[in-house]
């Protein structure tokens, strides 16, 4: 997970571009993988499948990475940045509500 994470926040670098990292369409980015690693995480739970975190992240990653490539005329790796700290806001928001839902019903 950090070296997919270093490879996000090196890949600008490398790629020039008017893109910038703090922008409208990053928030809503940031925004829509976040819901997209949450709400895929919560039906994988709730259909009991193994590793339901890593089914709601990779689920999310895959619809950026299809967004960008297919979507748009060429992948913005600040895009993908943006869509990597959405998921990963997810991943942890996930685990926060999961503990607390366990919590609950103890």
């Amino acid at each position: 997970m950090k070296k997919l994470l270093l490879l996000f926040l090196l890949l600008p670098i490398f790629v020039k571009s008017q893109d910038r990292y703090f922008a409208k369409d990053k928030a809503l980015h940031v925004i829509c993988s976040t819901s997209i690693a949450v709400g895929s995480t919560k039906i994988a739970y709730k259909l009991n499948l193994k590793n339901p975190e890593l089914i709601g992240c990779g689920f999310a990653l895959s619809i950026g990475i299809a967004k960008e490539f297919l979507y748009d005329k060429s992948a913005s790796p600040k895009d993908l940045l943006a869509d990597g700290v959405g998921i990963v806001a997810g991943y942890y928001l996930n685990k926060l509500i999961h503990k607390k839902s366990n919590a609950r019903h103890k």
